[in-house]
C-alpha cells in the first residue's frame, strides 16, 4: 500500500464516520417532535443544522476521496510508505479530525443560534411567563464548550504538524 492509497482509504473512512456521527446527532432532535412547544419548521431547522450539513460533507469525502487525496498529497510518486510519509499521514489524519470537529462545531453553533432566537420569540410573545433570561447556566456551559471545540478544530487543521511532533515527543521517538 502506498501513501495515496492509504490517504484514499482514510478519507473514505472519515466520510463514513462523519455520516454515522451526524445520524447519531440527528437522533437528539427526535424528542422535539413530541413536544408541543416547537413547530415543525423549528424542528426541521434544528434537524437540518445538526445533521444535513455534516452528512453532505461526509458524502463528499466518501464519493470523491481520490480528488481530495490528490489535493492533500499532491503529485507524488506512489512509492511504498516510509517514515516521511507516515509523518505526513499523521498530519493528514489530524487535519481531517480537525475538519470533522469544525463541521460539528458549525452545527452546534447553528443549534445554539436557533435556540436563542426561538427562546427570544417565546419570551416576547409571553409563552414563557416570568422568564426574562434567554440563556440558562447550562447554555453558557454549552456555548463555552462549543468555543473550545472551535479553537481545537482550528488548531488541528492548521497546527497538525506541531501536533504530530508533540505526540511523537510524548511517545519518546521521532519515528514509527
Amino acid at each position: 500500500m502506498n501513501s495515496k492509497e492509504l490517504t484514499f482509504l482514510l478519507i473514505k473512512v472519515a466520510g463514513a464516520a462523519l455520516i454515522v456521527f451526524s445520524i447519531i446527532k440527528l437522533s437528539q432532535t427526535v424528542p422535539y417532535f413530541f413536544s408541543e412547544k416547537y413547530t415543525l419548521s423549528e424542528i426541521t431547522i434544528l434537524a437540518v443544522s445538526n445533521s444535513i450539513i455534516p452528512v453532505v460533507f461526509g458524502l463528499l469525502l466518501m464519493f470523491f476521496p481520490s480528488t481530495i487525496s490528490s489535493k492533500v498529497i499532491g503529485k507524488q510518486d506512489n512509492t511504498a510508505l516510509n517514515n516521511e510519509y507516515m509523518f505526513e499521514l499523521e498530519q493528514i489524519a489530524l487535519s481531517v479530525l480537525g475538519v470533522y470537529l469544525l463541521f460539528i462545531t458549525i452545527s452546534d453553533i447553528t443549534a445554539h443560534a436557533v435556540y436563542i432566537i426561538e427562546a427570544n420569540k417565546m419570551i416576547a410573545s409571553g409563552k414563557l411567563p416570568g422568564t426574562t433570561a434567554v440563556l440558562g447556566p447550562e447554555r453558557y456551559g454549552l456555548l463555552f464548550a462549543t468555543g473550545i471545540e472551535f479553537i481545537m478544530s482550528i488548531w488541528l487543521i492548521f497546527g497538525s504538524k506541531g501536533m504530530v511532533k508533540l505526540i511523537r515527543n510524548i511517545r519518546g521517538r521521532n519515528t514509527f
